[in-house]
């Protein structure tokens, strides 16, 4: 969506330079991205757009897998599965579990890398989206997370994009040359601005009053979305800028 994604074409550049150089200073392909940052900021955009460009030999269109906000092994597997197998009834989700949590880290994370190595074959980027997944409760990885990153080294056809709240820790991701991080922040209110020029009706589009109302909303895109349909369903410029409470 293009009125979602003003203000972001410099960091895409941004982004597929460094991954460009990632592969050229250790001549390791780029397998893993985690692209961190408050949840609606567009970082599924973003990602979208980074793989289109930074993975443009690879067929488009692989899958988004929405986990939950704390995502264990388990979790991925169980998507994966049932993507490529179609869907299970709960007395075999929970034979899966069942075998599954039996299983250590070494190998609950090869398990899972058997699952991804599914659309390495198929030359497809995959998305995951999952807030807080990839690292444990404190500032470390979660120890499946980080075998799967070493052993997925043995396909280098397999791409993964993380949609996380939250940055791998650098000490840790500096082990993995087939990982980089990225991080989506605010957008500017000059970009706001202009989000809004697009979004909201021509009506009721004021230029002097949707700069006031940009400073509201504080760089987040979503909220100009929000903002910006309130007006288009009748709430009046004004009113928003001297309450901004709504938004």
């Amino acid at each position: 969506d293009n009125q979602v994604f003003i203000g972001r074409e410099e960091l895409c550049r941004e982004f597929h330079l460094k991954a460009v150089k990632n592969l050229q200073a250790t001549g390791v392909p780029l397998q893993h991205v985690v692209i961190a940052g408050l949840p609606g900021m567009g970082r599924t955009s973003v990602a979208a757009a980074f793989s289109k460009k930074t993975f443009q030999n690879m067929r488009p269109a692989g899958p988004i897998f929405d986990l939950p906000d704390m995502a264990e092994a388990i979790d991925f597997y169980l998507a994966l599965l049932q993507d490529i197998k179609g869907a299970m009834s709960k007395k075999e989700v929970e034979e899966q579990i069942n075998s599954f949590q039996k299983m250590d880290n070494e190998k609950q994370a090869e398990f899972v890398y058997e699952l991804f190595k599914h659309w390495a074959g198929l030359n497809q980027p995959i998305i995951v989206k999952t807030r807080k997944g990839l690292r444990d409760r404190s500032r470390y990885m979660k120890p499946w997370f980080s075998h799967f990153l070493k052993i997925s080294m043995s396909s280098p056809s397999l791409r993964v994009i993380y949609i996380s709240d939250r940055r791998l820790p650098d000490d840790a991701a500096l082990d993995f040359k087939n990982l980089a991080q990225f991080h989506v922040g605010e957008l500017s209110d000059f970009d706001i601005q202009y989000l809004f020029g697009e979004l909201i009706e021509p009506r009721y589009y004021n230029s002097g009053k949707s700069e006031a109302l940009a400073r509201h909303v504080h760089g987040h895109p979503a909220t100009a979305h929000y903002a910006a349909k309130l007006i288009n369903t009748g709430k009046n410029l004004d009113t928003l800028n001297e309450n901004p409470e709504p938004i």
